[in-house]
C-alpha cells in the first residue's frame, strides 16, 4: 500500500512506518482548527509540511526515526486524554492551543485510513496515512478549547 508523503519516509534508512503498526478501525479525537479559521486546511497536515506557526519555521528531526514520526498524525484515544494533553502542554506553552488547534474533533479511522501505533499510557497513538485518505471528511468537532 501507498502512503501519503512516501516520498519523504522511504530513504530515511529504516522501516518508515514501523513494523508494528497495523491496521485497526478505531474511535478516535484530535486536535483542529474550526472551518471558518484560515488555519483549518492544516488539521490533517504532518508537522513538517505545516505551515509557520508565531513567526516560526518548522523543525525538521535529524534522528531518522524521529523524522519518521513526524509524517504521522497525531490522535487520541478519548476526548479525556486529548484534553488532559492540551492542558499539560498549556502549562508549558501558553499558546499551545493556537497552535494545535482550538477546538477537538471526533471520527472514527479505519482499515483504509493507514497504520497506526498502539495507544500508549496518555492514550495517545500515531497513523501514517495511506495515500488514498480523507481525514477531514471523517472528523466532526465536537468541543472547543
Amino acid at each position: 500500500m501507498c502512503f501519503k508523503y512516501e516520498e519523504f519516509i522511504c530513504d530515511l534508512g529504516i522501516e518508515c512506518p514501523p513494523p508494528d503498526y497495523g491496521r485497526k478501525e478505531r474511535v478516535c479525537f484530535r486536535f483542529v482548527f474550526e472551518c471558518s479559521d484560515t488555519r483549518h486546511y492544516s488539521n490533517f497536515l504532518p508537522g513538517p509540511l505545516q505551515p509557520p506557526k508565531r513567526g516560526l519555521l518548522p523543525r525538521t528531526p535529524e534522528d531518522p526515526k524521529d523524522l519518521c514520526m513526524s509524517y504521522a498524525l497525531s490522535f487520541f484515544i478519548s476526548m479525556d486524554s486529548a484534553r488532559r494533553k492540551i492542558n499539560s502542554l498549556l502549562k508549558h506553552f501558553k499558546k499551545a492551543d493556537i497552535m494545535l488547534g482550538t477546538h477537538i474533533a471526533q471520527g472514527i479511522l479505519d482499515q483504509n485510513d493507514g497504520v497506526m501505533s498502539e495507544p500508549n499510557r496518555q492514550g495517545h497513538f500515531s497513523l501514517h496515512e495511506f495515500r488514498n485518505a480523507r481525514l477531514d471528511s471523517k472528523f466532526v468537532i465536537i468541543h472547543q478549547m
